[in-house]
Order: structure tokens, then C-alpha cells, then sequence
């Protein structure tokens, strides 16, 4: 009997997969775009205005 020939699709869903899954450890090194680009992204005013207090803080710590 043949050999069922692997299914390149499948695998290059799988090498996305497995490349979304590496990007995931690296959100929180990744540069962020500008203040008012993530304010205009986020749904809430008061949530991109808490992501970049914490942004600011890290990065104030890294240059400490």
C-alpha cells in the first residue's frame, strides 16, 4: 500500500502555530508603538493609559 503523502498545508499551519506560540513569550520585549497609536487601538482610554504606566516603569527600571 502507498504512502499517504504528508499534507503541506497542515504543516505550514503548524509551523504558524508553533511560530505564534514563540512570539507569545516575546510580547513583553517587543518595542511598543507610540502613546496615542495604543490608546487608539484599546478599547478603553484607561486601559492603554495603564499599559504604557507599566511600560514607562519597566523601562525606567532597565535604565536604573
Amino acid at each position: 500500500m502507498p504512502r499517504k503523502k504528508p499534507n503541506p498545508r497542515a504543516r505550514k499551519e503548524r509551523l504558524r502555530l508553533k511560530e505564534k506560540a514563540a512570539n507569545k513569550g516575546k510580547r513583553s520585549h517587543q518595542r511598543r508603538p507610540s502613546p496615542a497609536f495604543a490608546a487608539e487601538q484599546s478599547m478603553s482610554p484607561g486601559l492603554a493609559m495603564a499599559a504604557l504606566g507599566i511600560s514607562a516603569l519597566s523601562s525606567m527600571e532597565r535604565s536604573t
